[in-house]
């Protein structure tokens, strides 16, 4: 995964970067290759710099090693015009004195490195800091798996991203066990990823033949399959495209990066379909599908031609995020098919994140017809096999839902229109530190004594024990709190947001009402307003280019009238199970979740139980985990929860009255000894799918 922009210090100058560092000696060379691959950006000398120079330099190394200087020459883009080939030898010498894996006995002539540029970016530069650029190169097993899916002999391919050249050491892999002949073209918007590439396949050739190459040309190209005029109006169409293209969310980029690539994601039908909604907002937007909708639109044979990917297995599975890739055509209406999807996000595929990987093969010219089949793996070898096609069969672009049998009807039955709208719990903006606290005293009626939980924001502030008004303290639900059936607040959340207005409490208010409030959130004035979220939803710039607040300072998010419902159901929105858990009060006050919660805001108990029961079935649960990323941050959000047949409830109705009578039973079980029965959870699975079966 490579990330598109050209001011790498906008992601990473924070970061972290570097594991290892030059010598001082070497910092002329590191100021001037700094100003070599960046392109012209303003990237100084400090740490992400230092990093990915270093890195530079040890690919330009094996470079050096494995071929002949006349074949380096003709890489101009590899080498700055201040420092010829050449003259680049003595200045390595120091370039990673801790490296064993780059001693001399190791870079022999017949040395089997396997993609050690790989290693050697791994090591240098810290996980968070690759995260932050979203480069996390293919591990060879996976290059090896969509090589192998894609094989055909005597064919042309091309892979865009071609990081540290993964995809074609596999096909040179891949040609050695046919005895069959193919070639690629390997291309990289980065230099140092294009270094990475070239020197894999240097020295795999140069292990081949057991000299340093001299004749044959290196086939890597430093270029971006996005600029105008495109490299690709210089190249024949390919009979392959494969790659794993750059894997980062549209917000992460800089906004000059935005603006410039507004109109491709325009030209690829890539945004959202609501009047053009913004891909600022809900539904992040991955940086792949518009790579790997360039690739296939620019590079690819028309009539038949081949694609494999490595994506981000949210494509599949986003409500709203990926509606324009799934329509799975061109501009011009050429279509290309989905033939198989492999769905690895129960391993760990790179190492350092938790991203959720699959891979895509399919054609381009043929449509796409469902449905498809879709591989879960759980390690390299086991695999099962199951079927995908649209979730909403009136919407063909709609997320896709998964069967273990072609024939989904039992699935069918639980999916459909939702009568219910869930919402995200109280969400403070990254400022838990200040909202939540702990009760120490009761000072009168009106006032209680409280500590702020000062370690459990995104950063450390300070701990402060004040009086407080009492009347906007509410018991808060965090993290491990909810379970299935049983759901116990520990903290307590200052709640000061009109939830009808969408902003603070007005000023004047909190001075009328909550003076000490008001003063106690004061002293964390800096912190609250250096909130993302705050500059984005309460502050404008005004005609004077200065900003202006939109609302207070202490604003929160996600609080509407449903927050203070009196009943509610509650869910964990993220993990591997939906536990669901029906709440009310607790000394008089409302509770309220926070935002790593999703619930319903009610009115009647039974109606609550009822959705509890629902919602706690294995139905349920098979139903999510059809559709949505199990394990992840959007397993269980309202949007998921909205795509399930979720009827209102009918007090005269006899299967509704039933499904709450057992969550009551539920819920007292768990009450009294942490859980239901094992005999109270088959009658509300039994339950549950009679309903669904009857309604569907």
């Amino acid at each position: 995964m490579k990330v598109h922009v050209d001011s790498i210090g906008h992601l990473v100058r924070a970061e972290g970067i570097t594991r290892r560092r030059l010598p001082e000696s070497h910092q002329p060379w590191i100021e001037q290759a700094s100003s070599s691959w960046s392109r012209g950006a303003s990237v100084s000398t400090d740490e992400p710099s230092v990093a990915l120079a270093t890195y530079s330099l040890f690919c330009r190394q094996l470079l050096l090693h494995a071929c002949e200087l006349p074949q380096l020459e003709h890489l101009t883009w590899a080498w700055p015009t201040w420092a010829p080939p050449t003259q680049w030898l003595d200045a390595l010498a120091l370039a990673l004195p801790d490296m064993p894996e780059l001693a001399p006995e190791r870079l022999g002539p017949s040395s089997d490195l396997g993609d050690l540029p790989r290693l050697a970016f791994e090591h240098l530069i810290a996980p968070n800091a690759r995260r932050a650029l979203g480069e996390f190169y293919t591990p060879e097993w996976l290059a090896d798996h969509l090589v192998e899916q894609l094989w055909e002999p005597n064919r042309t391919w091309v892979d865009p991203t071609a990081g540290s050249g993964a995809f074609l050491l596999a096909l040179g892999r891949q040609r050695a066990r046919t005895r069959a002949d193919a070639e690629m073209l390997a291309i990289d918007r980065a230099p140092w990823a294009a270094l990475a590439a070239a020197a894999n396949w240097a020295w795999a050739t140069r292990r081949l033949q057991g000299h340093p190459i001299a004749e044959r040309p290196i086939p890597v190209a430093c270029a971006d399959l996005l600029d105008e005029p495109t490299i690709a109006d210089s190249l024949p169409r390919s009979d392959i495209v494969v790659g794993n293209p750059p894997w980062i969310t549209w917000d992460r980029l800089p906004e000059e990066q935005r603006t410039a690539l507004r109109p491709l994601w325009e030209h690829y039908g890539l945004l959202a379909e609501r009047g053009m909604e913004s891909i600022l907002g809900g539904g992040k937007k991955d940086l792949s599908m518009l790579i790997a909708s360039v690739a296939i639109d620019r590079l690819l044979k028309r009539d038949g031609g081949r694609l494999g990917f490595v994506l981000p297995t949210t494509l599949f599975n986003s409500a709203r995020a990926a509606r324009g890739f799934r329509r799975w055509k061109l501009p011009d209406k050429t279509p290309w098919s989905v033939d198989r999807v492999d769905d690895f996000s129960a391993m760990t595929v790179f190492a350092g994140t938790a991203v959720r990987s699959s891979t895509l093969v399919g054609h381009l010219g043929t449509s796409t017809r469902y449905p498809i089949e879709y591989r879960l793996w759980s390690d390299r070898s086991v695999k099962t096999t199951c079927w995908a096609s649209p979730s909403d069969h009136d919407d063909p672009l709609s997320a896709w839902k998964r069967s273990d049998e072609r024939d989904s009807e039992q699935l069918d039955a639980t999916l459909g229109p939702c009568d219910y709208h869930a919402h995200l719990g109280i969400n403070t903006g990254g400022a838990n530190g200040v909202y939540w606290l702990e009760r120490i005293g009761v000072v009168g009626d009106q006032r209680w004594r409280m500590r702020n939980l000062s370690h459990r924001g995104h950063r450390p502030i300070a701990q402060i024990t004040a009086d407080l008004e009492s009347h906007l303290l509410f018991p808060i639900l965090r993290g491990k709190e909810v379970r299935a059936w049983h759901a116990e607040p520990s903290a307590w959340i200052l709640m000061v947001q009109d939830p009808r207005k969408r902003r603070g409490l007005p000023l004047e208010q909190m001075r009328e009402e909550a003076p000490r409030a008001l003063d106690y959130l004061s002293r964390f004035e800096a912190t609250l307003r250096e909130r993302a979220a705050f500059r984005r939803y309460f502050q404008r710039t005004s005609g004077e280019a200065q900003l202006v607040d939109t609302g207070p300072f202490y604003s929160m998010f996600d609080v509407g009238d449903y927050t203070l419902s009196p009943v509610k159901v509650v869910w964990n929105r993220m993990g591997h199970r939906l536990a669901a858990a029906v709440v009310t009060s607790r000394e008089g006050r409302v509770i309220l979740p926070q935002e790593t919660h999703a619930m319903f805001g009610l009115e009647d108990e039974s109606e609550a139980h009822f959705l509890a029961a629902l919602l706690n079935s294995v139905s349920a649960q098979r139903a999510l985990e059809s559709f949505a990323q199990v394990g992840g941050k959007s397993f269980a959000t309202p949007r998921s929860i909205h795509r399930l047949r979720l009827g209102r409830f009918d007090a005269k109705d006899a299967a509704c009255r039933e499904l709450a009578t057992l969550s009551r039973r539920a819920h007292e079980e768990a009450a009294q000894t942490g859980e239901a029965s094992e005999r109270t959870r088959e009658l509300v699975d039994a339950a549950a799918a009679g309903y669904w079966g009857r309604t569907s």
